[in-house]
Parts: C-alpha cells; sequence; structure tokens
C-alpha cells in the first residue's frame, strides 16, 4: 500500500495518459487472485527497499496477472538492476519464470532497473 505513489502518479503521469485510467490501493496478492476484470496495461513496482517481495515472484502471481490483462493488454514489470548481481537476479527470475507465462517477454535495462515487458500474444 503506497499512497505517496497514488499521489506522484495522479499528478505527474496520469494527466499525460489518453483513455481512462485508474489507480487501485490495495494489497496487490490478494486484488490478483480476486481480480475478475481486464486491463490493457498492467505496471507492477514492487520493491521493499531493493528486494521484491518473495510472493510476488511466483508463478501463481504471475499467471493471475496475466489472466487479468485483455487480449492484447500489455504487462510491464520493474526489477532491480542497478548492480551485477541485482541485474543478474532479475534476469534469472525472468528466463525461469517470467517468460514461461509470457513466452515472447522482453528484459530490457533501463534506468538502473531491468524492465520486464510481455503481451498476451
Amino acid at each position: 500500500y503506497d499512497e505517496d505513489l497514488a499521489v506522484l502518479a495522479q499528478q505527474y503521469s496520469l494527466p499525460r495518459l489518453k483513455g481512462s485510467t485508474e489507480i487501485v490501493i490495495a494489497d496487490a496478492l490478494s486484488y490478483m487472485e480476486m481480480n475478475e476484470r481486464s486491463f490493457d496495461l498492467i505496471c507492477i513496482d514492487l520493491f521493499k527497499d531493493q528486494e521484491i517481495p518473495e510472493p510476488f515472484l511466483t508463478m501463481s502471481f504471475l499467471n493471475n496477472c496475466r489472466d487479468a490483462l485483455s487480449e492484447n493488454g500489455v504487462l510491464i514489470m520493474n526489477t532491480p538492476g542497478n548492480t551485477a548481481v541485482e541485474s543478474r537476479t532479475s534476469k534469472d527470475y525472468f528466463q525461469k519464470c517470467f517468460q514461461k507465462v509470457f513466452p515472447g517477454a522482453q528484459c530490457l535495462h533501463l534506468f538502473k532497473n531491468e524492465m520486464l515487458f510481455s503481451s498476451t500474444q
């Protein structure tokens, strides 16, 4: 739960987006388990210090996210990549887990992060 991020998004990002947007402040794990809606874009940015909590790195969580994407929906997941160790850990996760749920996904190093991109196609 990070209401500060929601405020920042509403202030800086949402005004630049076209189309309808919605910010949900909730426990992401529970929300995705119970979600019945579909989304064109899901952004996952879940850090505690420089680590992503383990429950959000599971196949189950990724499957729930995949199931919540619309036909042409895209999921973007921000993972640590500031150091060589963080980058390697993120790339291992990408290969061993993320790509299994999202074949054809891409991993790009951007701004000290490894950004994981996927689509439903």
